[in-house]
């Protein structure tokens, strides 16, 4: 797993074409120019063993080969408790099974043979950790789309044309 500050992952994501909107330095809102932007949302499914499925098609659609990188959208860091909510021991396993070090607040990249650690902790946090400060951006290396696990239980999925979205999509099934 490979680390990325935020400073150099938001430099990295705007030389990929990707704006951040937000007005503060706690709260990102990535985004493609206006111009070019594309976006559909998709809801979580409530199983389980769906849920995994859903993830593993999403990580799949976003880049079947990695790498994918993955940030908070509020500052605070990826151990379970330093966002103010509850700990969760299925969190604290992902992160240490990661090697996420305590008090991280940047970008994690993922690499094709991490992609069960990547899938672990996206798994941790749609189950225990949704909550409005919690949700994750996963953005593949090509940075091709943008996709928000978000707290409302769904995804939401921007890409700069509607050709990327449509593969999106078709791959999502």
């Amino acid at each position: 797993m490979e680390r990325m500050d935020d400073a150099r992952f938001l430099a990295w994501v705007t030389e990929g074409g990707i704006v951040d909107r937000s007005r503060s330095d706690a709260n990102l809102l990535l985004d493609f120019p206006k111009a070019v932007r594309r976006g559909r949302t998709w809801p979580a499914p409530d199983d389980p063993d769906a849920l995994a499925r859903w993830l593993h098609a999403i990580v799949r659609a976003a880049s079947s080969h990695g790498p994918w990188w993955v940030r908070r959208r509020h500052g605070p860091g990826w151990w379970p408790g330093e966002s103010g909510a509850p700990p969760s021991a299925e969190l604290e396993r992902a992160v240490v099974a990661a090697g996420v070090p305590r008090g991280f607040t940047g970008a994690l990249g993922f690499a094709a043979e991490e992609r069960g650690d990547l899938l672990a902790i996206l798994r941790s946090y749609a189950t225990w950790e949704w909550g409005m400060g919690e949700d994750l951006y996963l953005i593949p290396d090509d940075r091709s789309s943008i996709v928000l696990l978000c707290h409302d239980e769904e995804v939401h999925v921007t890409c700069p044309t509607p050709e990327r979205l449509d593969a999106f999509s078709r791959a999502i099934g």
